[in-house]
């Protein structure tokens, strides 16, 4: 893999986890939006939607891994924070 799209690609990844971190927050801090409570529709598209970035996440990660011949270590972490993450907000452990 060229340097510039392995750069590209880890600057991509690394921006996508920074959401995914802030969307976490959001949902676990932002029980309550303009004065009202989230509804039960609205919590479940921000879920969705945090999932669908783990999910996109953990895809490029292991893009990166299978191009640049990374160990599993790194994949296997990034996955364990997406579902720490998940089982926080859900009150779970996963």
């Amino acid at each position: 893999m060229p340097e510039n799209d392995a750069v590209d690609l880890t600057r991509h990844i690394v921006d996508l986890a920074d959401q995914v971190r802030d969307l976490a927050r959001l949902i676990r801090d932002a029980q309550v939006v303009e004065g009202e409570p989230l509804s039960l529709a609205e919590y479940r598209r921000l879920l969705a939607l945090h999932g669908a970035l783990c999910s996109r996440l953990s895809r490029m990660l292991r893009d990166r891994q299978q191009l640049q011949g990374d160990d599993q270590t790194e994949l296997d972490a990034a996955i364990q924070d997406a579902l720490d993450l998940a089982g926080e907000i859900l009150g779970v452990d996963l």
